[in-house]
């Protein structure tokens, strides 16, 4: 009996000798997002409040539950939108993709002529790739998703202008700039919302084709305008192309499938957002 006290007692004493006391997630997270800062710098992104549009059209031929969450975009789907984002900047922070955009076989072309700081580029001429790299590094995005009646896959609004990319200084200082702009995601309100059929994956739930999606838009944000004249060198199209391709390559996704899976930034930076569900004002 005497031997078991003291059994008890030292199981007891071990199990009160720890001394470091482990960080709580929210203590923990101020360094956790800094360091995927430093790790994944490409396309950083402040995100507001998401947005529904009350001007929404109840379609008769919809059920009471479909109408009703056209006007709502409840907890799953912003998460499924925060999913979405967080592929968005892992794949463009990966080296495969940046050696697409520097393939020759891409190229780039200004739907705009425009004038900056450090030069300017017509209509029409190439964009040299290195410049366009250091905008997806340096130019920072605050932008807000809203479900909307809209017609196309997705719209783009904001301070787009080529101009971003003619105030890129790689000789002195690539981040030296108005690298800020207000950017405005609107998508339909009946669909990418719901967290449906799996385009990569259960190993992260998101559809690529949202996620390329995504990043086309943002592109338009940073100053890639459509050029009917070169459709095939279009920037924000060929851009979407080369994010399909990487992340369609069976080696990407055997390579970096269990990053993927644990990379969850914009979903652990706005957790707050995910408390409740969003209606109209």
């Amino acid at each position: 009996m005497k031997n078991m006290w003291i059994l008890i007692f030292v199981m007891i004493a071990s199990s009160c000798s720890t001394t470091d006391k482990p960080a709580t997630p929210d203590s923990s997270i101020p360094n956790y997002l800094e360091e995927l800062d430093k790790q994944y710098p490409y396309l950083p992104i402040r995100l507001n409040p998401f947005v529904v549009e009350d001007k929404i059209v109840s379609k008769p031929d919809a059920t009471e539950e479909d109408n009703r969450s056209a006007k709502k975009i409840d907890i799953k789907e912003k998460e499924y939108m925060l999913k979405h984002l967080d592929l968005m900047r892992f794949v463009i922070n990966t080296p495969e993709f940046e050696a697409a955009v520097l393939d020759p076989d891409y190229k780039f072309r200004a739907g705009r002529t425009a004038t900056g700081t450090y030069g300017s580029i017509r209509e029409g001429d190439h964009y040299d790739k290195t410049k366009l790299l250091a905008l997806l590094k340096y130019a920072s995005i605050t932008t807000y998703f809203m479900k909307t009646d809209v017609g196309a896959d997705a719209v783009a609004l904001g301070k787009a202008g080529p101009s971003y990319y003619v105030d890129v200084d790689l000789l002195n200082n690539p981040s030296k700039g108005p690298w800020n702009t207000d950017a405005l995601i609107m998508f339909p309100n009946r669909e990418y919302w719901a967290d449906g059929e799996y385009g990569y994956g259960q190993e992260f739930p998101a559809n690529i084709d949202i996620v390329a999606l995504m990043f086309h838009e943002l592109m338009h944000n940073l100053g890639a305008k459509h050029g009917a004249e070169v459709h095939h060198e279009d920037t924000a199209y060929v851009m979407q192309d080369i994010f399909r391709a990487t992340t369609s390559d069976p080696e990407w996704r055997n390579k970096y499938r269990k990053q993927v899976k644990e990379y969850n930034y914009y979903q652990t930076k706005y957790k707050d957002y995910l408390t409740s569900p969003t209606i109209p004002e």
